[in-house]
């Protein structure tokens, strides 16, 4: 079945999001009355796909302390912990 003969099908879809849960429900409403619903997981924020490890975090912070950026950088190499 195709999109456009599925749209024949469809009266309308409603979408109901589930902050705490990261998830949305969809209420399709269907030619006929029926209604269906549908829980579907949203995507993380693109902050946290790309959110540094706790620990590599905690290593800059101590690191900061007493040295400058580029001898940080050199420390993180060292240990491997640039990944």
């Amino acid at each position: 079945m195709n999109k456009r003969t599925l749209g024949l099908f469809i009266r309308d879809i409603t979408v109901e999001k589930v902050s705490a849960a990261r998830q949305a429900v969809l209420h399709i409403g269907w030619q006929g009355s029926a209604c269906t619903d549908t829980t579907v997981d949203l995507p993380k924020p693109a902050a946290d796909t790309m959110r540094y490890p706790a620990a590599f975090v905690e290593r800059v912070r101590v690191l900061s302390q007493h040295l400058p950026d580029r001898q940080i950088v050199a420390h993180l190499n060292e240990e491997d912990l640039s990944r």
